[in-house]
């Protein structure tokens, strides 16, 4: 007895020990750092125990966990309830499920995203409960989303810019290859480039230097920018363009280089440009040769590298020069220098560099020669260029001096060997002229002392605004901001010359005013009027490049006027101003300036103005090029590309404007309809995306012309479209006009298309959302393309209602087979002569609860929407497999059994569903002969090629094939000839209207037309014995309805038919 008790105590201390042990783990779980809960299983999951984390993640207290139980439908976002199912499912077979991300909705009523994870934690009275882990992972989502929002913006940057993007990976020694850049590439699979490649196509010349740049960049964080040019094309392309690449070099947390990055863009036309100003530079602008200070740069920069050959340098000076101006006139005397300069340059090779280095000199350096070719060059050089100017009773002889220098002997540098020859070229001059001479045959003179002082005078003013150029030549390269670039341009001319203003004006199309864009005072003043008429007719008329300055009558005259344009400041006394031209032909002016009256303008000033016009030109040309680009950026920004329309976000905000400034609202009706275009598909696979593109084109023209208030492409050939009316009976008579209108050129076009649009109206009103909005019109739409009306549906709130049950169901659907709620009913095939069955068709039904057994056009629509059409197949199908299976062993006979497979399974080619069928087929021993595929006739002209193949390979592998709901969609009879169909199904629709008029006669030539394609016909919805006596005489074997049996239950099936 002792014993016993022993035993009694050491039971019960167990119990404690094992409730203490419980309530240490309960204790741990609440106070563990990740969110944990135990979620019972069943009917639905609901949660059992939460612990502190888990109820800080959801807002809630512990206290709600308690007693009343919640359900986890409650708690999870609807749209993330299924993965929870799909996790309670896979622990159910043995195993622990994948992490998976779902929202949670907070007590507050936000939502947060958790990662979950599951396991079996226990099973009570055969309810599986589940040991549930989260953590929350909001602020990763957000990180994610703005990844995903810069990755975005970096694309659609990308596709509108010109810019190429430059990271370099340091680590793994590799560039990604922008999809920009790919068009050059020779390989276009090859994502990803090493420094090797990368060196490959730069060209040559460029390519050291690029090297060394980027070699710095990866030893130390810095900033730079390169200029190369990168090959175009394959290797043997031999092409290549500028490009500019903006660098950074980017440390890791060890301050070792990670990554460089940066931009590249192309700058083959900026280039070209300050190439082909430097060029005209360089030349004269009279002779076309070059000017003094190029000559200069060209024989120095030869001389550098060449210190071996005899060169000569040649001065040829016009003798007597100012007596032909004087005497001719300086059109004359231009006319003279032009002439000079032709036969200089055709009397020396290419080689040499001839240049204009004064009013009425030259210079020539040749390289590579000899005294005797050099002085034999001179001598035939003053033979040649004699000529008589004769008119008005003067005779003058046109002729040269030249004196020569030689490199080495006379010097090693321009500088000194220009001064040599000079020396020359004044002796000869000196002593009769029309001669030539070298250096050192020659004595120095103070003629020539007081010459060359002042040309050096003149090469410094030279030297100057040569450099003054190449700083303007800068500012125009590197410009990011291109205004901004041109007003520091401005300040520095006016500062450089001593100028009290510089503006830029650009010339209306008109002709009649000019539009100030920029301008630059010492004075400070702000001019507020940018829009002047156009007074200086001289200015007007001058030619582009034209030096042109106002009289003082003329300022005088303008005096007020200019007063009152600078606000009345100190006014300008003299104004100059050089035309230019920009952009396709338009015309402006860069004005210049002073307080001083009758200034006059130095020839220098007057040169270096007329270049630096030429590149304001590029400034002007460049910031309207910009301009436009920025417009198509915006255009982009809130246009479809496809069709230029508004596209969806700037559409919402279109609406929003449009709608708020309408003056009388109150006096017009406004909707919002979605439209799309049924079976578009059909143009796309069958006649290529290009013709597809030209109807959603054409369908946009289309809702311009009828002047609606905004329109947009929300994607493919969905649209938005914004309508005003007196009433709401106004807007849908234009909507059904409209897709009547367009319906008509579709089926002209694509006859077997089936193709029509589906709209769906909404009637704005009160304040609601534009979600709320859209969401109502595509309700409509929905509701308009289900039910094959081409008219236009406007929303009701029952469609709200229809949708919100489709949700209800799509979220219990899982779990409905899971419990078992779906059953498989047997509708019974007579035939229709002996009144006797000879196959079946199996239907889907659900027991919904307290509601019954809903029809299948409750639930077969949200269950396409979703997809879940699919399991749902082929759970009616494993049960048919099932029941078989059954009466087979039992030694009953077995019928041919139809069962419907949705157009789902046939989407992407269908290669998953064959699979499928292989799979389930093999699980029974049931000969696919017994099992009858039905495919609705709809799916033929929606996936015609992938239904065929799928059909051959069924036909294949031993079932029989039907057609189901013949004649209700736009298929031919053709079709019948190329689909492997046993068994045409003529649809219930037909088999109405029998018996009304002489529809009865055109049901009997379609059963000879199906009759000569297939061997089978079966009459769906036979509800009369005159239904069927008509059917029965007019050659009908087969049917099925409600005069026969309606669908049962299998069990019910078996016993009455079996």
């Amino acid at each position: 007895m002792a014993e016993f008790n022993k035993e009694e105590i050491d039971y019960e201390d167990q119990l404690r020990q094992s409730e203490r042990e419980r309530k240490d783990l309960k204790n741990i779980i609440y106070e563990l750092p990740v969110g944990l809960i135990t979620v019972k299983g069943g009917n639905e999951l609901t949660i059992d125990i939460a612990n502190h984390e888990f109820c800080r993640m959801s807002g809630y207290e512990l206290a709600d966990f308690g007693m009343e139980k919640m359900s986890m439908a409650q708690l999870i976002h609807m749209e993330d309830y299924m993965m929870f199912e799909d996790a309670a499912e896979v622990c159910r077979r043995g195993k622990t499920s994948d992490e998976f991300e779902a929202r949670i909705v907070t007590a507050d009523q936000n939502v947060i995203w958790a990662m979950f994870q599951f396991q079996i934690y226990t099973y009570r009275s055969a309810v599986p409960y589940y040991l549930v882990s989260c953590w929350d992972i909001t602020e990763r989502k957000k990180m994610e989303n703005e990844i995903m929002l810069v990755n975005e913006r970096y694309h659609m940057l990308e596709e509108v810019s010109d810019d190429i993007v430059l990271d370099y990976d340091v680590k793994k020694q590799q560039f990604e290859i922008p999809e920009c850049y790919l068009k050059f590439a020779e390989d276009k699979s090859v994502k990803y480039a090493g420094t090797k490649e990368l060196y490959g196509a730069i060209h040559p010349d460029d390519r050291e230097r690029f090297q060394k740049i980027f070699e710095t960049a990866l030893q130390r964080e810095m900033k730079g920018t390169a200029e190369y040019r990168l090959r175009q094309g394959g290797k043997e392309s031999g092409k290549y363009a500028y490009f500019r690449t903006c660098y950074q070099s980017i440390a890791d947390y060890d301050g070792k280089i990670s990554h460089i990055i940066g931009r590249s863009y192309d700058i083959s036309t900026e280039r070209a440009v300050r190439e082909k100003l430097l060029r005209e530079v360089q030349l004269d602008p009279l002779t076309r040769i070059y000017n003094k200070t190029a000559s200069g740069e060209i024989v120095d920069a030869f001389l550098e590298k060449s210190t071996q050959g005899t060169h000569v340098l040649y001065v040829i000076d016009i003798d007597d020069f100012k007596k032909i101006n004087d005497t001719f006139g300086h059109t004359v005397g231009d006319m003279v220098i032009s002439d000079i300069a032709t036969l200089i340059r055709e009397q020396f090779t290419d080689e040499a560099v001839v240049g204009r280095v004064g009013g009425d000199e030259f210079m020539v350096f040749v390289k590579d020669t000899s005294l005797q070719e050099a002085e034999a060059k001179a001598e035939q050089l003053c033979t040649n260029v004699q000529k008589t100017l004769s008119g008005d009773g003067a005779v003058i002889v046109v002729t040269l001096s030249v004196g020569m220098a030689v490199t080495g002997k006379d010097g090693y540098d321009y500088s000194t060997l220009f001064e040599r020859a000079d020396h020359a070229m004044y002796h000869i001059k000196k002593n009769g002229k029309n001669h030539y001479g070298f250096a050192g045959e020659t004595e120095e003179g103070d003629c020539e002392g007081k010459y060359r002082t002042e040309e050096k005078e003149n090469r410094r003013n030279l030297v100057a605004d040569k450099e003054f150029l190449n700083t303007a030549f800068s500012l125009l390269s590197h410009a990011r901001d291109i205004n901004g670039s041109l007003n520091v341009l401005l300040e520095q001319i006016g500062r450089k010359y001593q100028m009290n203003m510089v503006s830029v004006f650009e010339y209306a199309p008109d002709g009649k005013n000019m539009l100030l864009t920029n301008c630059w005072s010492d004075m400070g003043q702000i001019y507020e009027k940018n829009i002047l008429p156009i007074t200086w007719p001289k200015l007007m008329k001058a030619e582009v490049g034209e030096f042109v300055q106002t009289t003082p009558k003329w300022q005088e005259k303008r005096k007020k006027e200019w007063l009152e344009w600078s606000g009345n400041a100190i006014p300008i006394q003299s104004i100059a101003a050089v035309k230019f031209e920009y952009s396709n032909g338009k015309t402006g002016c860069i004005d210049v300036g002073s307080v001083e009256q009758g200034k006059q303008w130095r020839t220098e000033e007057i040169g270096t103005i007329c270049e630096l016009s030429r590149v304001v030109a590029v400034f002007v040309t460049l910031r309207e090029k910009m301009q436009e680009d920025q417009q198509a950026i915006h255009k982009l920004k809130n246009r479809d590309r496809l069709t230029g329309l508004y596209n969806m976000e700037a559409f919402r905000i279109k609406l929003v404007q449009l709608l708020e400034a309408e003056e009388n609202p109150q006096e017009n009706t406004y909707a919002l309809t979605m439209v799309d275009v049924n079976n578009f598909s059909y143009v796309n696979e069958n006649f290529g995306a290009e013709m597809g593109d030209s109807i959603l084109k054409e369908f946009s023209r289309l809702l311009e012309r009828k002047k609606v208030m905004a329109a947009c492409r929300m994607y493919s050939d969905y649209f938005l479209v914004l309508s005003r009316g007196k009433s709401q009976q106004e807007i849908r008579r234009r909507v059904k006009e409209g897709n009547e209108e367009f319906e008509a050129k579709l089926q002209e076009r694509y006859p077997a298309g089936g193709m029509k649009l589906s709209a769906g109206i909404c009637f704005l009103s009160g304040k609601s959302s534009f979600e709320t909005i859209l969401e109502s019109a595509n309700l409509a739409r929905k509701y308009a393309k289900e039910h094959n009306i081409t008219s236009g549906v406007v929303y009701i709130e029952k469609m709200r209602q229809t949708r919100d049950e489709q949700v209800l169901i799509a979220t219990r659907f899982h779990a409905a087979i899971q419990r078992g709620e779906f059953e498989m009913f047997l509708q019974p095939k007579f035939r229709l002569k002996e009144n006797t069955i000879y196959g079946a068709e199996a239907l889907a039904r659900w027991h919904f609860g307290e509601d019954g057994y809903l029809q299948p056009n409750r639930f077969v629509p949200a269950l396409e929407l979703m997809g879940y059409i699919k399991d749902l197949d082929f759970f009616i199908l494993e049960q048919l497999l099932k029941y078989m299976t059954k009466w087979k062993k039992s030694g009953k006979s077995l019928f041919t059994i139809s069962t419907n497979f949705s157009r789902k399974h046939f989407e992407n080619g269908g290669e998953a569903f064959l699979q499928r069928m292989h799979e389930t087929m093999d699980k029974y021993d049931i000969d696919p002969s017994y099992i009858e595929v039905e495919v609705t006739e709809s799916v033929m002209t929606e996936k015609l090629e992938d239904l065929k193949h799928c059909m051959i390979e069924l036909a294949q592998m031993g079932f029989r094939i039907a057609i189901d709901d013949f004649g209700t969609g736009y298929s031919s009879l053709s079709v019948l000839y190329e689909i492997p169909a046993n068994v045409v199904k003529i649809d219930k629709s037909f088999t109405d209207k029998v018996m009304v008029d002489n529809k009865g006669e055109f049901v009997s030539q379609m059963g000879k037309f199906i009759r000569a394609a297939k061997e089978e016909i079966v009459v769906e919805g036979i509800e009369t014995e005159e239904q069927r006596q008509f059917l029965e005489s007019h050659g009908f074997e087969y049917g099925q309805g409600y005069l026969f049996d309606r669908p049962i239950p299998a069990d019910e099936f078996e016993r009455k038919y079996l």
